[in-house]
C-alpha cells in the first residue's frame, strides 16, 4: 500500500527514471569495484627510481634523511612503483658535480634528491639540470632570481629554502642574550658554497653584530680553539663532518669558556647542551612533506621549476636552562615564558641520590637529630652527676690568716702574726635514700631520651622520604605538563596551516593558542614545584636550599616487606586485614619510641614518688673526715700542728612546713598524668595504624585503577588525534581527549605516590622501615608473616573469632 502511494504521487514516467538511475549506479559500483581489484592484482604503478645523493662520512643527518625519504615513499609509494637509490660523494664541489653527472646519465634514475646539505649549496651553482632535481636545504637563498612562490626558473630544478634563515635567527637569538661579536662555526664546503653576497654580508656585520666566521675543515682539530677570543657568542652552522666525539667536546668547551652558544640545526644540540636555538623541530617535517609533494606533482607531469619552493618555518626560541646556569646567564623571564626550557630546574652537576642515600644522608647531616642528640648527651651528663654524688668527696683546703701583731695573743706568744693552716676532707655517704633515687630516675630519664631520639630520628626518616615523594610526584607532574604543552604547541601549528589553507576558520586556531598559553602556564607551575620540593628536600638534608639535587625512582616493591601482588595475597579480605591490624598493633605497641618514653617517665615519676614516701622514717647517713695541719702553730710552740677528725652522721627530715606532703601530691598526679598521657597515645596509634592500612589499600586499588585509566585515556588520545587530523572530529571533542589523558596520567602518578605515602606512614607509625632492613632481616619477617597468615587461614571460624577476643 505504501509502495502503491509512492508510484502514484511520482508518476509513471519519474519512476521508469529512477529505474534506470539505479540499474546505472550499481552498474558503476561494479565496475568500480573491478578496477579496484585489478589495481590491487597488479604490484603498483609506474616503475620510478629516486636516487638520493649524500656525503661520505656525514653526521647528524640519518634522523633528517630517513624522514625524507619516508615520507617520499609514504604520499607516492601507492601510486608508483618506487625504488630508492643511495649515492655518495666527496665534500668539494668537482666531487659534486661528477656524482650528480653520473647519475644523470644513468638511465634508470627518474628524479634526483640531494640530501646532503654541502651539496645542496654547491648544486644550486649549476646552470643546467637533465633531470628533475630536488634540493630540499637552501639556506640563505635571499637574491636568486626568483618569484616569491616558485623556483629559480632552470627547468627541472626546485629547491626548498626556509622564511627563517641563519642571519633571522641572531636576530631572535639576541632575545635570549645580548651580544655584540658572534662567531659563525661551519663546514668550509658549505660556506664556500654560499651565494656570494651573503658570504660578503657575514664577513662584515649584521644588524649591529660583528659577525667571526669560523670554518671546520673536517679535520680534528678543536674547533674550540679556533674561536676568537673577541666572540661574545657562537652559533653552530652546518657542520656535518664533525664527528659525535668532536661535536661534544666542543659544546663543553664553550660551556667551559662560558660562551652563549645557539645552534642553527635545532633542538637536538640544545639536548646536548648548546644554550638556545630559534629553530622549530618541525621544520623538517614541514619541508620533507613539501618535498614529496613536489616530487609526486612531477611525476605526474608537472614542472619542477614551478612548484612551491618557501618552507614557513615558524622561528621557537628553545634553551638549556641547566646551561644557562653553567655559564652565569640569567635569561629574562619574559623570554622563558615563552620559550621551549629544556632542563628548567634540573640545576648545576646535581647530586644524585636513591632513597637510603637520602637516608643516610639526611641521619648524618639533620639539625633535628643533630639537636635531639646533644640532648641525649646532656642526658647522660646529668645521669653521671646523680651517680657522683654516691662517690666518695674528697676535698683540700688551705687557709692563711694575718693578725694584728700587738694583739694580746700574739705578744703574749699564744699564736703568730701569720698562720697557715691545709686540711684534707673525705666524706661518703653510707645510705641516702634521695641520692638513690635520683640515680635510678636519671637512668629513666637516659631511656626516655633513647626513645625521643628514636622517636626523632624515625620523624626525620618519614620526613625525608615524604619529601623525596614529592620531587617525585612534582617531576613525574611537570613531564606530563611538558608533554601536553608540547602536543598542544605541535596541534597549534597545523591549525594555523589549516587556517591558511582555507581548510578550517580561524577559531579552531585561537582555541588551540589559548590552550597552548594555558599548557604553558602549568608547565611553569610545575617546574616551580619541582624547585619547591628540590628545596624542601635540601632542607631536610641539612643542604643549602639552591644545591642542585635529583632523586632516583623508587622502586615501590621495594617500599613495603611485600609486592603488591603479595599484599592482595596476604590481605585478601577483612577479616585477614583485621589480622594483619592486629598484628600490626601488637608490634606498633612493643616498638613506639612514644609509648617507650612514656614508660620511661611513668617509671622515673614511680620512682620519684617511692622516695618521697620514704623520706620521712629512712635516714640519710654519711661518714666523713678531716685531717688539717697548722703549720705557724708547729713552729711557734715547736710542738705538732696536726689535728684530725671523724664525723658520722644521720639525718631525718620531721618537718618541712608542709613541703613535702605537697612534693607527694604534685609526684601522684604527674605519674597520673603520664598514665592518661600513655593510654591517649595508644589510641591516637591505633587510630593512625586502621588509617594508613586503610590509605594503603586504596592506595593499591587505586594503582591498577589508575594505570588503566592512564592507558585507556592515551590510546582514545590517540585515536581522537589522528581522526582530528583527518578532519573527521572537531577540536572540542580533541581537547576533551587531551584533558581526559592529562588528569588520567596525573592519576597515575599521584596513585604510585600515594602508596609510597601510605606505606611510609604505617611503617612509622609501627616503629620501623621495612626499606631500611637486610636483606637477611627481610627475609626473616617475610617468612614470620607468611608463616603466621597460613596459621591463621587454616584455623576456623569460630577459632579466629576467639583469637581476636583475647
Amino acid at each position: 500500500m505504501v509502495l502503491s502511494n509512492w508510484q502514484s504521487g511520482l508518476g509513471s514516467r519519474s519512476l521508469h527514471w529512477l529505474l534506470l538511475v539505479g540499474v546505472w549506479c550499481v552498474l558503476s559500483i561494479n565496475a568500480i569495484g573491478d578496477v579496484l581489484a585489478q589495481a590491487q592484482s597488479r604490484p603498483n604503478g609506474k616503475p620510478v627510481t629516486v636516487a638520493v645523493l649524500k656525503h661520505l662520512e656525514e653526521y647528524y643527518t640519518d634522523p633528517i634523511d630517513s624522514l625524507f625519504v619516508s615520507e617520499l615513499q609514504t604520499l607516492i609509494g601507492s601510486e608508483f612503483d618506487l625504488e630508492v637509490i643511495d649515492y655518495r660523494t666527496g665534500w668539494e664541489r668537482a666531487e659534486v658535480d661528477e656524482a650528480i653527472e653520473e647519475i644523470y646519465a644513468d638511465p634508470d634514475v627518474d628524479v634526483l634528491l640531494v640530501l646532503g646539505f654541502a651539496a645542496n649549496q654547491q648544486a644550486m651553482k649549476r646552470t643546467s639540470y637533465a633531470k628533475p632535481t630536488f634540493l630540499p636545504f637552501v639556506i640563505e637563498n635571499r637574491d636568486f632570481s626568483a618569484s616569491p612562490a616558485t623556483g629559480v626558473g632552470h627547468q627541472n630544478l626546485n629547491y626548498l629554502t626556509y622564511s627563517t634563515q641563519l642571519l633571522d635567527s641572531i636576530d631572535i637569538l639576541k632575545e635570549v642574550v645580548d651580544f655584540n661579536t658572534i662567531a659563525i662555526l661551519s663546514d668550509e664546503t658549505v660556506i664556500n658554497a654560499l651565494p656570494a653576497e651573503f658570504r660578503e654580508q657575514m664577513s662584515d656585520s649584521y644588524s649591529g653584530v660583528q659577525i667571526e666566521i669560523v670554518p671546520h675543515d673536517g679535520s680534528e682539530t678543536p674547533l674550540i680553539n679556533l674561536i676568537p677570543g673577541t666572540a661574545e657568542a657562537a652559533i653552530i652552522g652546518l657542520l656535518p663532518r664533525m664527528a659525535d666525539d668532536d661535536m661534544q667536546a666542543l659544546i663543553d668547551g664553550l660551556i667551559e669558556r662560558k660562551i652563549p652558544s645557539f645552534s642553527y640545526l635545532g633542538r637536538g644540540l640544545v639536548n646536548r647542551g648548546i644554550l638556545a636555538t630559534a629553530m622549530n623541530d618541525s621544520v623538517y617535517v614541514l619541508a620533507a612533506r613539501r618535498n614529496a609533494l613536489n616530487i609526486q606533482a612531477v611525476l605526474l607531469g608537472e614542472q619542477a621549476n614551478e612548484q612551491p619552493v618557501m618552507v614557513d618555518s615558524k622561528p621557537k626560541i628553545q634553551i638549556n636552562q641547566k646551561t644557562a646556569e653553567q655559564i652565569g646567564i640569567a635569561i629574562n623571564f619574559k623570554t622563558l615564558i615563552n620559550a621551549d626550557v629544556i632542563g628548567f630546574g634540573e640545576g648545576l652537576d646535581a647530586d644524585e641520590f636513591s632513597l637510603n642515600e637520602l637516608v643516610a644522608e639526611a641521619l648524618k647531616n639533620n639539625l633535628s637529630i643533630k639537636s635531639q642528640t646533644l640532648g641525649r648527651q646532656i642526658q647522660d651528663s646529668e645521669e653521671g652527676i646523680a651517680v657522683s654524688a654516691l662517690r666518695p668527696q674528697i676535698a683540700v683546703d688551705a687557709d692563711y690568716l694575718k693578725r694584728k701583731e700587738d694583739s694580746l695573743l700574739v705578744s703574749q706568744g699564744f699564736a703568730t702574726a701569720d698562720s697557715s693552716d691545709i686540711s684534707v676532707s673525705a666524706t661518703q655517704v653510707l645510705f641516702s635514700e634521695s641520692r638513690l633515687a635520683n640515680s635510678r630516675i636519671q637512668k629513666h630519664l637516659s631511656n626516655a631520651a633513647d626513645a625521643e631520639l628514636r622517636q626523632v630520628t624515625l620523624d626525620v626518616v618519614r620526613e625525608t622520604t615524604l619529601a623525596m615523594a614529592s620531587v617525585l610526584q612534582a617531576e613525574a607532574e611537570a613531564a606530563i605538563n611538558q608533554e601536553n604543552l608540547e602536543f598542544s604547541e605541535s596541534n597549534l601549528e597545523l591549525a594555523i596551516d589549516r587556517v591558511g589553507l582555507g581548510a578550517t576558520s580561524a577559531a579552531d586556531q585561537y582555541r588551540w593558542e589559548a590552550q597552548v598559553a594555558n599548557a604553558r602556564s602549568s608547565v611553569f607551575g610545575a617546574y616551580s614545584r619541582v624547585l619547591i620540593a628540590q628545596q624542601n628536600l635540601n632542607r631536610v638534608l641539612n643542604r643549602d636550599v639552591h644545591l642542585p639535587i635529583q632523586v632516583n625512582a623508587v622502586d615501590m616493591d621495594q617500599i613495603t616487606l611485600f609486592t603488591v601482588d603479595e599484599i592482595f595475597e596476604i590481605m585478601d579480605n577483612a577479616d585477614t586485614f583485621e589480622h594483619l591490624y592486629t598484628m600490626g598493633l601488637e608490634q606498633t605497641y612493643e616498638a613506639s619510641p612514644e609509648l617507650i618514653r612514656l614508660q620511661s617517665l611513668v617509671d622515673a615519676k614511680e620512682r620519684e614518688l617511692k622516695s618521697l614516701k620514704r623520706q620521712r622514717w629512712v635516714p640519710e647517713v654519711g661518714l666523713s673526715g678531716q685531717l688539717t695541719d697548722n703549720i705557724d702553730n708547729a713552729t711557734l710552740q715547736g710542738g705538732s700542728g696536726q689535728d684530725w677528725q671523724v664525723l658520722l652522721n644521720a639525718r631525718i627530715p620531721i618537718f618541712q612546713g608542709g613541703a613535702l606532703k605537697h612534693k607527694q601530691t604534685k609526684a601522684s598526679l604527674e605519674r597520673d598524668q603520664l598514665h592518661t598521657q600513655n593510654e591517649l597515645t595508644r589510641k591516637v596509634l591505633a587510630q593512625e595504624l586502621r588509617q594508613s592500612m586503610n590509605n594503603l589499600l586504596t592506595a593499591l586499588f587505586n594503582l591498577d585503577f589508575t594505570q588503566k585509566a592512564a592507558t585507556a585515556s592515551s590510546k582514545s588520545l590517540s585515536l581522537v588525534t589522528e581522526s582530528y587530523n583527518q578532519g573527521a572530529v572537531s577540536i572540542v571533542e580533541l581537547l576533551d581527549s587531551q584533558n581526559a589523558s592529562i588528569a588520567a596520567n596525573l592519576g597515575a602518578v599521584q596513585a604510585n605516590i600515594a602508596y609510597m605515602r601510605a606505606a611510609v606512614e604505617m611503617q612509622r607509625i609501627m616503629g620501623d622501615y621495612d626499606f631500611l632492613l637486610s636483606t637477611s632481616e627481610r627475609d626473616t619477617l617475610r617468612a614470620r608473616y607468611f608463616q603466621e597468615f597460613e596459621r591463621y587461614k587454616s584455623m576456623s571460624r569460630n577459632e579466629r573469632q576467639k583469637q581476636r577476643i583475647r
